[in-house]
């Protein structure tokens, strides 16, 4: 299989007069720079119309460090149940809805755990992004980890207990409770289910022009 450069992306993007915004899955403060580097460089002129990157709030508590790491590219800071032990999370919600336009706030359930955070983040005005679980394992129901290994449930991943309360269920997987949610954004690994659904209720937006 080929793997394409960043440089090489962009220029497709480009020769294609393609209009479809390009966000990064970006997990290091190196891999942030190395974005930004590549999007000045193919569009030196307006970045951040093209490109996006999601950094986990965990890496960039507040959005003043990302900057000093990506100037022109914006970020869609992402916000997981298991930050609540190892962050501020309302903190540093509150702060990053001051500086981007999209969060992705990972609520699991109605009601569960990061609801206040993405109500109040909506309530500013601000779009809230999603990740689509979707079982990619061996065997029915399971993920494989990030490291490649075998494998793990959803359910092994709920958060410990926050301020009294837990998640009991993952319903991100499910397309009626993203919509009933209204998010905006769905980081999916099957998009073209998830396109389809969202086209036939009215709740599609394209991107794309050839």
């Amino acid at each position: 299989m080929q793997v394409y450069s960043l440089d090489e992306l962009f220029a497709y993007w480009k020769n294609n007069n393609m209009q479809l915004p390009l966000i990064f899955d970006v997990k290091t403060a190196d891999g942030v720079r190395a974005v930004h580097t590549a999007a000045l460089r193919a569009f030196p002129n307006h970045p951040e119309q093209v490109v996006a990157m999601k950094v986990n709030a965990t890496l960039f508590p507040h959005p003043a460090a990302f900057v000093g790491n990506s100037r022109y590219v914006h970020a869609i800071p992402v916000y997981t149940t298991n930050m609540l032990s190892s962050i501020d999370v309302p903190a540093s919600r509150v702060e990053w809805q001051s500086y981007a336009h999209t969060l992705e706030i990972n609520v699991k359930q109605d009601d569960g755990l990061l609801q206040g955070q993405k109500n109040a983040a909506r309530a500013e005005g601000k779009r809230i992004g999603v990740f689509q679980a979707i079982p990619d394992g061996p065997v029915a129901g399971k993920f494989y980890n990030n490291n490649g290994s075998c494998c793990y449930t959803l359910a092994e991943k709920f958060a410990p207990a926050y301020q009294g309360n837990a998640d009991t269920a993952d319903h991100r997987g499910d397309i009626g409770f993203r919509m009933s949610q209204r998010f905006g954004p769905i980081t999916t690994d099957d998009p073209k289910t998830t396109m389809r659904v969202l086209k036939t209720n009215g709740r599609r937006v394209s991107h794309y022009a050839p």
